[in-house]
């Protein structure tokens, strides 16, 4: 009975691994645009709807953290949770490397 109880947990993780991977595609086109066009631009609710723009090495590093960010919703992939769960853990710490670069930089 144990095998078809895992045939069918496979099956709902379909839709979540399918929905995982555009979440994925999404940032990791972001992150992308941002590194090759230099440039990043946004708005934020913290100034209220006030536009962000940054150019350089700023807006390079804003699209490594897009990037990082992007590869972590791929841990729905991997088969074993601690084999997901590193996954998870480098992705996060990579993002968190980018902040502080940018941050300082």
């Amino acid at each position: 009975m144990e095998p078809e109880a895992e045939v069918d947990n496979r099956r709902d993780m379909r839709v979540a691994r399918v929905l995982a991977s555009l979440i994925s595609v999404v940032l990791i086109g972001l992150g992308l645009w941002s590194i090759l066009s230099g440039t990043y631009s946004g708005h934020t609710s913290k100034l209220g709807g006030a536009d962000i723009f940054l150019e350089g090495r700023p807006a390079v590093l804003g699209g490594c953290m897009y990037i990082a960010l992007g590869l972590f919703p791929l841990a729905f992939w991997f088969k074993l949770q601690r084999h997901a769960a590193w996954w998870a853990s480098a992705c996060m710490v990579a993002f968190l490397g980018f902040l502080l670069a940018m941050l300082y930089s």
